[in-house]
């Protein structure tokens, strides 16, 4: 009975990891979902998942949608910064060089994504 007891919030972190991981395979299939709609198909699988009431739903969809939000200001952000250093480089490189250039980070980012689904080996960088 201890052993069972002992081994519950192991088996809780456990279903929590793939709830958390199942949500992000879902949204990264639909990327151009809004920060609202992440969170509420987040939020949605917990409670059922987790069997929140709803004031723990509305709390946890609060939260989400902070952290949510707040990832699409961050990747907004390095766009910007991404697109500003393009185009100092592009003073700097051949048309050429500013295609290779391109090609590798596509190549890159092609890896990471293979890497995340297990697809990949060794280490991927990813410049987005």
């Amino acid at each position: 009975m201890k052993k069972i007891i002992l081994r519950i919030p192991v088996l809780v972190l456990i279903l929590f990891s793939v709830l958390v991981v199942h949500a992000q395979q879902d949204l990264h299939q639909n990327p151009s979902a809004t920060p609202e709609q992440r969170a509420e198909k987040i939020a949605a699988g917990m409670k059922d998942r987790l069997e929140l009431t709803d004031q723990q739903s509305q709390k946890v969809y609060d939260i989400i949608l902070e952290n949510q939000q707040a990832r699409e200001k961050a990747e907004v952000t390095r766009k910007a910064e991404r697109d500003a250093m393009d185009k100092k480089l592009s003073e700097v490189l051949t048309p050429e060089q500013m295609e290779k250039l391109k090609a590798n980070r596509s190549e890159r980012m092609e890896k990471a994504k293979n890497l995340n689904r297990g697809k990949g080996s060794g280490k991927a960088h990813c410049d987005h």
